[in-house]
């Protein structure tokens, strides 16, 4: 039997991947432990000949939590019989921390980051807050987490593959789920977009109180995990509320401060995968 434990990141495509991919992979039975807050992952029996998937981004840590939960990746892993293979998707450093504070931007408020520079400066900088910056070093974490599988076991899928080298991700889960590569392109050309970041012309932005107000009411009294888009006209309610929504720009000196960080973790996690396709990393 094999099995397969997404553990994110988050905001690398995990929603689409978890609504959309996983459940409709053949030969495999898909177990949604996403939404448990603790991001405890509980196999209460076996599945046949079945393979194994559970896919839960709160294992490194989610939304107020940011570090890798060594604890509940133990017991997930000690649960399972059979082969094991830890499946990790990042993303550039850049565009995962326009993601966050967009998507998150309550919290960060909370925190004093109404801009998002002033949020790398706090967090990121060497001077800075160090909980977020460690987080974000793939390459440390990375060789945390295959402590308890094995080197060879760690499979890094790279959500810019999926946003700009479909084909690459497609191989990719191709390769790791035994599916067909055609199958996989199906799966993701799929009508339903799980997109939930407020963007406007394909761009972060930072949230005006009237799109927050509107995904409140989503998730108080709609579906917090359905797709605006999935509902009639919620496409263009959508485009209606992001004209108010603010582009997010970082300052060249953000993203200094962010290459400074990330430069060599992220040159030696790709040396030492071999992963293909550096250029949308923060490498020098």
């Amino acid at each position: 039997m094999k099995n397969i434990i997404h553990i994110g990141y988050p905001k690398t495509a995990t929603t689409s991947m978890q609504k959309k991919l996983f459940p409709n992979l053949e030969g495999w039975k898909y177990l949604d432990s996403s939404l448990d807050p603790s991001g405890k992952i509980n196999i209460a029996k076996t599945f046949g000949n079945k393979n194994i998937l559970l896919s839960n981004e709160r294992v490194l840590g989610i939304k107020y939590y940011y570090y890798p939960n060594q604890r509940i990746l133990n017991e997930s892993v000690q649960q399972l019989n059979g082969e094991k293979i830890l499946m990790v998707s990042i993303r550039s450093q850049i565009s995962i921390l326009k993601s966050i504070f967009s998507f998150y931007y309550g919290f960060f408020k909370k925190k004093g980051y109404k801009d998002i520079n002033k949020m790398v400066k706090q967090e990121i900088s060497e001077d800075g807050i160090t909980k977020v910056k460690k987080w974000l070093n793939y390459k440390n974490t990375i060789e945390e987490i295959y402590q308890q599988v094995g080197f060879d076991r760690v499979k890094i899928i790279k959500y810019e593959d999926l946003r700009f080298n479909r084909n690459k991700f497609y191989d990719d889960i191709s390769s790791l789920t035994g599916t067909q590569v055609e199958k996989v392109r199906n799966i993701m050309n799929s009508s339903v977009n799980y997109n939930v970041q407020p963007k406007k012309d394909g761009k972060h932005t930072k949230p005006s109180s009237v799109y927050k107000y509107m995904s409140f009411f989503k998730s108080r009294y709609l579906s917090k995990m359905k797709p605006l888009g999935a509902y009639p006209f919620g496409d263009t309610v959508k485009r209606a509320l992001s004209f108010f929504n603010k582009e997010l720009t970082m300052t060249d000196k953000s993203i200094s401060i962010i290459n400074a960080a990330y430069e060599n973790p992220n040159r030696k996690l790709f040396e030492k995968y071999d992963l293909e396709d550096p250029s949308r990393y923060p490498i020098a």
